[in-house]
This record gives C-alpha cells, structure tokens and sequence, in this order.
C-alpha cells in the first residue's frame, strides 16, 4: 500500500449507491424534460430497459428484489443516459456535440490530474505483483475500464476534427491506463491508439506507419520496460502465463459451470443474483462474474443472451448499409466501441462502476446518432466547432 489509504469498505458502498441514486435521478429527470422533444427511443435502449426489467423480475420472484436495486438503477440510468445523448443528437446535433465533446476533454483532463497528483503523493496500493493507481473508482481495473470510453471519444474526436489536443489527451488517458497497471487494458488502449492513426492518416502515410509498426512496438518495448505493467507481465510468463488474478478467473468459470443448474441457466440469476449464488457455492464475497458474457448469461439467462447477439446483429447489419469508406470517424467509432465490448470487457466488466458507464453511455450514444443521422452530419460539426 502506497501513502494513501483505500477507504473503508463499506464507507466505499455506501458512497457508490449514494452516486448511483443521485446519477439516476438526475439522468431520470433529464430524460422526461426531454421526453417530447425529440426524436423516437432507439431499440437499443428498449432491449436494454427490457433486459433490466425482466432480470429484475427474476430476482423479485427469488426473494432478492433489495438487493437488486443498485443493479436496476445503474443499469436503468446507462439506457436512459443513452437515450438522451442519442435523442438530443438527433435534434440538435451540432450543439449537442459540442458539449459531448467538452465532456470527453474536461472528464479527461481532470482524470489525467488527478492520477498525476496520486502519483506524485504515493496514493496507489501493491496489487498482483505490482504498484497500481486507483483514483478516486477504488479500484485499479476500474480506473482503467473508466479510462477507455474516455480514450475512444478523445481518439473519434481528433479524428474527427484533426485538433492534434485531443490526440494529446488521448496519450494522458493512456498513461493513466497504464498507471492502473492493467495488462489486458493497458494493451487493448495502445491497439486503439494505433488503429486511430491508421484511420486518421491518408494516402502514403497511412502505408509507411503500417510498415513503421514492428519499430513503434519496439520503441513501445523500452518504454515500458522499467514499469510495474512489464513487471506484471514478466510475472505472468515466468508463472507459465497464470498468475493469481487469471487463476481466479479460470477459478469463477469453473465454479460456475460446475455448479449452476439447468433452471438458473434458462431464467438466469436476477440483478445481481450472481455475488449471492457466488458465495452460497464457495464462501467468498463480493465476487463479480468479472466476464460480460458469463455476467449477461448468469443474471439474465438465456433471453438477456439472445437479446444481446440480436442488438449487436442489427447494429452490424446498420453499420454495413450505412458505412462510407471516405469517413474514417465513422468507422473508427463503430470499430471500437464494439471492440470495447468484445475486448477487454471480457476480462473486466466493468458496469459495476458508475464511473464506467456514463461515459459510456455517450459513447453509446455518439455512436447510435452518427449510425442514424445523414451524411451531413461530418460538415456540420467541422463548421460548428
């Protein structure tokens, strides 16, 4: 443990359902002042809301409907906060994306602040062989996760744009990430970087960086050599690639597949039901499915799965009609925002952090409205901004 003190667990509770509650009612109440003036709700958000409903029912008729509350909220505010971005996009884009752009620069900067002030200060905790920063998520991983959203929208936008100061930022998120220490993350966010500037450049540039990439892995190499991310991954290859936090994984897997019945497959667990199954199975608390798949499959059951893989189908099929090779934003976004979940979601599932979701959601939301909106759209953002 560095100089600085992780907080109490359950004063750490009782702060994130504070959050949660008043992030809900905020994004609740903004949602119905803006209920009749827009465009329609994407069948997005109806899927999700109906998921959360169903899942929440599940744990209503297993007798955990309280404890189901902080995933309802949560869960109900991502839908409704991308609906809002989404419909506020739709009818007045320009302006909107003025300030879900200082969203991504501000939340950026300050985030970037504060992990320098951490680190100047000793505030980070010895976690799996090496020294990680948490900042103010209480959780190295969850830093991390939080952290993508926010390097995604910098990268579209400076793609979008050509402003070299979100490309900037983008390189502080990444120095955050790998502050957290966060292998998967940390590898995840260097690939985004890179695919962003193979979008972002043009014409014989583009060729000469692809070919330049085996010496920016090298240059990447002896960056990275001296920090605790190399050293965990030094650790992982001299362990025979499983050290405690992947063993504990395969450990979840194989306790849940081992355990769960065919009844709980089908229906699913409910909000939350997961942590509770958890610990009647093995006596550990607080344990997360830490998979979005196992996460989606264990709480929602088989509807909450087919749901998943026929929104993510429809938005495939969306991106296909709509796609032009002449707008590299466009492709980016989709690209990587879908990467964001079959990515390191995978290996973190970080939707237990309010953090994590707001952005996001509007990410999510940039998304959805650049997938419905014309081809107009590019000009009139470069002539407003």
């Amino acid at each position: 443990m560095g100089h600085g003190e992780l907080f109490n667990a359950d004063a750490q509770k009782n702060i994130r359902i504070t959050f949660i509650g008043l992030i809900f009612a905020c994004v609740f109440l903004a949602y119905l002042m803006g209920l009749f003036k827009a465009t329609g709700v994407h069948y997005l958000v109806v899927n999700v809301l109906l998921c959360v409903l169903y899942a929440f029912c599940v744990s209503v008729l297993r007798g955990e409907a309280v404890g189901a509350l902080s995933s309802l909220l949560r869960l109900a505010s991502f839908g409704l906060m991308v609906s809002l971005v989404y419909k506020s996009l739709m009818s007045n884009g320009a302006r909107t994306e003025i300030y879900v752009l200082r969203f991504f620069t501000i939340t950026s900067f300050f985030l970037i602040v504060q992990i320098a002030f951490d680190y100047f200060t000793e505030r980070y905790v010895f976690m799996n062989g090496g020294i990680r920063y948490y900042g103010s998520v209480g959780s190295p991983i969850g830093l991390a996760a939080s952290s993508v959203p926010l390097l995604v929208g910098l990268l579209y936008y400076w793609i979008r744009s050509g402003s070299l100061s979100f490309f900037v930022l983008a390189l502080g998120i990444v120095w955050v990430i790998l502050m957290t220490g966060t292998r998967s993350i940390t590898f995840f966010a260097l690939c985004l970087v890179w695919y962003a500037c193979v979008v972002y450049l043009s014409n014989w540039r583009r060729y000469l960086f692809v070919l330049g990439t085996p010496l920016l892995v090298m240059m990447a190499v002896l960056l990275l050599s001296d920090t605790d991310f190399a050293t965990r991954l030094q650790n992982t290859y001299s362990s025979g690639g499983v050290d405690n936090s992947t063993s504990f994984r395969i450990f979840i897997l194989e306790t849940y597949f081992s355990n769960i019945t065919l009844s709980e497959v089908v229906f699913g667990l409910g909000l939350g039901g997961f942590h509770q199954w958890f610990l009647q199975q093995t006596g550990v608390e607080n344990v997360a499915p830490h998979f979005e798949l196992l996460w989606l499959l264990s709480e929602f059951g088989v509807f909450g799965m087919l749901v998943y893989f026929l929104t993510g189908f429809a938005l495939v099929v969306r991106f296909l009609r709509k796609r032009d090779g002449r707008d590299a934003s466009l492709w980016f976004v989709f690209v990587s925002t879908g990467l964001v979940h079959q990515g390191f979601l995978q290996v973190a599932n970080p939707f237990y952090f309010y953090q994590f979701y707001l952005p996001y959601a509007v990410l999510v939301g940039v998304l959805l409205f650049r997938l419905s909106s014309s081809t107009q759209a590019k000009a009139e953002f470069r002539e407003s901004y």
